[in-house]
């Protein structure tokens, strides 16, 4: 087996699915730090004919990301790219000239010296057009020694090239996603291992991802939305079989009911963000390379289209966060609420009936990806009345960030309680009410405490009205009242509360 390889080589180093299923069956899964997703399709593989890239992001240390914009004058190309909140490495992005680029980290490559991943990128993004470009800076970095890489590298180019590299200290490897055969004609898919070392770190994702993208293809639908929808908020477990949501289950006798562990998972806890990057048909102006982001875990992020052509949105930009980043932090927050690491309560996601996060934010994102590709057809045609790409990203932001805001109080606000009733009791009255089950958003939650408030007169002029807490849903009022009265309760839980209306109430038997 060749230690080196150009961009020419197309061998495939025996990567056939017999070969990949053998491997998976002597596979041992350990747990992987830096452990990402990510792929490349050529356009013959892609159902509108354009380059696909993406990625998810595994960087549980790292949970505050950003888009940046780099306009470096030393560089040949401004771009833009996802990096830790503060700092300007490169871990996902795009430059002006199209070209694309994404990681994964390899733990069967070697890497030992001080350019790393995160710098590689960067550093491609400000000096490459295309991928022969990138091929040529891993063989200068190779012959140079500079690089501490031991990683996959999924790039595209406004010209359409896709391929996967993999690349260690001082050789690498390129495949042609145009000529792949691995498991699907045209795409190519990487975890944390590499062909050309044999590992098999990821493999439990790595076969999920395969099966997922080979449906896709079955049905003519893969493309950047099936794979932010579905692919980038996939679970699945050990054996890749995927997890349904909600989970109508126990996954073992230590946690709650319709918990599941994501720590096998396409998308799982220490998912920090990801990407999926829409190449260009001839034609299009390079800097029409779409990158949608998905800032934080991606099941409690929305995603947003961004173009390489100057600043982005104030919504996913670091001041010192990115507020889309925070509020998808939050939401990650709730969902992984379990007192054992990397399990999701999956009712937070969605209901039987629907309901829940998902429920929520799906109809927006997909107006906006609506949105994206009226402009993306009115760009082709060069027509002068449409938005330009920064104002239509920085209003396409602020809708998904109102969105989130929203689905995040409806999370985690307790329904509130407007249905009471009242009877005499010894020396009182007795308030009940239906305990708290569910929040706005129609998930499971329990309320851990009540307060009931009482007035004649309802409204902002009732201040000082008598108060009372409980963790009960019923409450005794001494002395009672002689007539009918006004209450309201306050539900809460461990995340917020939840204001009730005020109810006129009326003992029994009055």
């Amino acid at each position: 087996m060749p230690r080196r390889a150009t961009i020419g080589d197309r061998r495939q180093f025996g990567c056939r699915a017999a070969v990949l299923l053998a491997m998976a069956a002597g596979a041992t899964f350990v747990p992987v730090g830096h452990a990402c997703t990510i792929g490349v399709a050529s356009g013959r593989a892609t159902s509108d004919g354009r380059p696909l890239l993406w990625k998810v992001r595994d960087q549980g240390e790292y949970p505050d990301n950003q888009v940046i914009w780099n306009d470096n004058p030393a560089n040949p190309y401004h771009f833009i790219a996802v990096a830790n909140a503060g700092d300007t490495l490169a871990w996902m992005g795009v430059n002006e000239a199209g070209f694309a680029i994404v990681n994964s980290n390899s733990l069967d490559l070697v890497g030992r010296a001080d350019f790393g991943n995160g710098s590689l990128m960067h550093h491609a993004l400000g000096h490459c057009a295309t991928v022969d470009e990138f091929s040529r800076l891993l063989d200068s970095t190779s012959a140079s020694g500079m690089r501490d890489v031991h990683a996959c590298y999924g790039v595209i180019d406004a010209g359409g090239a896709a391929w996967m590299f993999e690349v260690e200290d001082t050789s690498f490897w390129g495949y042609d996603a145009d000529e792949a055969a691995e498991v699907v004609d045209g795409v190519i898919i990487r975890t944390n291992f590499s062909m050309a070392g044999g590992g098999a770190n990821g493999m439990a994702r790595y076969l999920r991802s395969v099966a997922l993208i080979g449906d896709f293809c079955a049905g003519d639908s893969l493309n950047y939305r099936s794979l932010l929808t579905y692919h980038a908020r996939d679970f699945s477990d050990a054996n890749s079989e995927p997890i349904p949501v909600p989970y109508p289950g126990q996954w073992n006798q230590n946690v709650p009911y319709g918990y599941f562990w994501t720590h096998l998972s396409i998308c799982r806890e220490g998912s920090v963000s990801g990407a999926v990057f829409r190449g260009v048909e001839p034609g299009q102006m390079p800097w029409q390379t779409t990158m949608w982001s998905l800032l934080g875990q991606p099941a409690s992020a929305i995603a947003v289209p961004i173009w390489p052509v100057g600043s982005p949105p104030s919504a996913l930009a670091g001041a010192p966060t990115a507020p889309l980043c925070d509020t998808a932090n939050l939401i990650r927050d709730l969902l992984f609420d379990c007192a054992y690491d990397d399990y999701l309560d999956s009712y937070k996601l969605r209901t039987e009936t629907g309901r829940g996060l998902w429920g929520l934010i799906f109809p927006v994102e997909e107006s906006l990806f609506d949105a994206a590709d009226q402009l993306d057809a009115a760009w082709r045609l060069r027509r002068s009345s449409v938005a330009d790409p920064a104002a239509a990203s920085s209003m396409l932001a602020e809708q998904a960030l109102l969105c989130l805001e929203d689905a995040f109080a409806a999370l985690g606000a307790a329904e509130p309680v407007d249905d009471l009733c009242a009877e005499h009791t010894d020396g009182g009255m007795m308030i009940t009410w239906e305990p708290v089950t569910r929040s706005v958003a129609g998930t499971p939650l329990a309320a851990t405490e009540y307060e009931l408030a009482c007035a004649n007169t309802p409204g902002p002029s009732s201040g000082g009205e008598p108060r009372t807490a409980t963790t009960e849903p019923r409450c005794v009022i001494r002395p009672a009242p002689l007539s009918g009265f006004f209450c309201r309760v306050t539900a809460r839980s461990n995340a917020s509360s939840s204001i009730g209306p005020w109810v006129w109430v009326c003992p029994l038997g009055e």
